[in-house]
């Protein structure tokens, strides 16, 4: 599937007026203006809240996937499958200091040259 970029065009006169009143860079007034959030949803946006965050539960299978967490962490022998990137080595740590897990973990980060990107038979048998 193949993607075009469309430039948002520059509205300087709309972006300097965001950026002085709100004493922010012209770069980032301009990506409020593109977002259309030029308006009072700025504040949100800028100075975000967790009462303003939206319900979990209204992303797709969210309530399949806290099954599967809940299930994962009182598992026997929780396996923990990282991956060597950031968010992957993070997300392991961070399953591994879920509080709900109180037994013994194994956990297996693959070799990034060795064997390359994703759970593999390898990974799976080792850990």
């Amino acid at each position: 599937m193949k993607f075009r970029w469309t430039v948002a065009p520059q509205q300087p006169l709309l972006t300097g007026q965001l950026a002085n009143a709100l004493k922010i860079s012209p770069l980032l007034a301009q990506c409020l203006v593109n977002r259309a959030l030029a308006n009072r949803t700025h504040r949100e946006f800028l100075q975000p809240r967790l009462k303003n965050l939206a319900d979990p539960f209204l992303l797709p299978n969210m309530a399949r996937q806290l099954i599967a967490c809940f299930r994962r962490a009182n598992a026997r022998n929780p396996r923990h499958f990282g991956d060597y990137d950031v968010d992957g080595v993070t997300s392991t740590l961070c399953s591994l200091k879920f509080p709900t897990t109180r037994l013994a973990a194994n956990c297996y980060l693959p070799h990034r040259v060795d064997e390359g990107y994703g759970l593999s038979q390898t990974a799976w048998k080792i850990a």
